[in-house]
């Protein structure tokens, strides 16, 4: 049996919200996330704000990562990686 996942509110997403107000539209953006529920709440977050084609997902959870990467320099603003992808 998985792990239950118990959500905690933070301030961190609110931070990243206001700073991603902040920053000019199609500038290309690199979000680093060291936890796979982490990754799971910024994706969230830009997919809330910016839709799903804003943004491509390049960790363990993505089923082709060379494809993301190349989606997202070419279409999506924000790239979302784990640094041991």
């Amino acid at each position: 049996m998985p792990p239950e996942s118990i959500p905690c509110d933070h301030e961190r997403l609110d931070l990243l919200e206001t700073t991603l107000g902040e920053i000019a539209p199609g500038e290309k953006v690199i979000l680093w996330s060291n936890f796979q529920y982490s990754t799971n709440q910024i994706t969230a977050l830009l997919h809330r704000l910016y839709g799903e084609d804003s943004y491509s997902q390049y960790d363990g959870q993505a089923e082709d990562r060379d494809r993301q990467l190349e989606r997202w320099r070419r279409e999506a603003q924000f790239l979302v990686a784990s640094p041991k992808s």
